[in-house]
């Protein structure tokens, strides 16, 4: 189960410091009523205001797989100019 705190860890570790704004905007198109998803929105979520859709967690998963693979990638391309 996704909890907010492990949400928190997840968009920390994804996203840096604006992470609530950058994971909405990576959720957004897995959505699937197809609304747009809020900073506001997850700020709901973090704080328990709202609780967490059940889609969330597998989007999650599939962000943190591509998210990986992306800097995975972007870190072989940095070797050249060590």
């Amino acid at each position: 189960m996704l909890t907010p705190e492990r949400l928190e860890k997840f968009g920390e570790a994804a996203f840096g410091v604006s992470w609530k704004s950058d994971l909405a905007g990576a959720l957004t198109p897995y959505n699937p009523s197809r609304a747009i998803v809020t900073y506001r929105i997850v700020q709901r979520w973090v704080t328990r205001e709202r609780g967490i859709p059940d889609w969330v967690e597998p989007a999650v998963r599939n962000l943190a797989r591509r998210l990986r693979i992306d800097l995975g990638a972007r870190a072989d391309k940095l070797r050249e100019f060590e």
